[in-house]
């Protein structure tokens, strides 16, 4: 088996992985909603943690979901313009809007790792009651980005790699 195939598995499988980790993340969402609501209904009490915990789950469902979100090609681009485009011109506009995804992709992930170091080295909490130290929360949102830029890198690589037929046969050889 060629090797790229193989680490294209291993991206399917991780990135299908994120995205049940993260339905997981929105059933618990639910049940912590339901029990604060049932809290608040018939004891007039809340649970204290509720909300702080339902807000980092959500952070942890959206950035969990971006690379199954990528992998499938559900992100949000101008499809309707790339499919009026030559073909040519539209694989071009297609290998530009990966790097560019990719370049700004990255430089987030470094700025979002850089900024959650630092939540880290200060050893900032949560106001709430619970004291969370925050760069537990963040540190999803590190791993998600990248996840998520690595699913970039794949479709930029893939993008170079699936040239029109007539591209292909004076190519021939040259495949990544």
């Amino acid at each position: 088996m060629h090797p790229y195939r193989t680490i294209e598995r291993l991206l399917d499988t991780v990135a299908r992985w994120s995205v049940r980790v993260s339905s997981l993340a929105l059933y618990v969402i639910t049940a912590m909603i339901a029990y604060e609501i049932v809290l608040r209904n018939l004891f007039n009490t809340s649970s204290g943690f509720s909300t702080e915990y339902s807000a980092y789950l959500l952070v942890f469902l959206v950035f969990f979901a971006l690379p199954e979100t990528q992998r499938t090609g559900a992100m949000i681009y101008m499809e309707f313009v790339y499919d009026r485009l030559p073909p040519r011109i539209g694989r071009a506009a297609n290998i530009f809007r990966y790097m560019l995804s990719l370049a700004y992709a990255a430089a987030i992930t470094y700025y979002v790792f850089d900024f959650t170091s630092s939540t880290c080295s200060l050893g900032q909490k949560s106001l709430y009651a619970t004291q969370t130290p925050l760069c537990v929360p963040q540190s999803v949102m590190v791993v998600g980005l990248a996840l998520f830029t690595v699913e970039l890198l794949r479709g930029t690589i893939n993008a170079f790699r699936h040239m029109p037929a007539e591209e292909a046969k004076s190519d021939e050889g040259s495949a990544i």
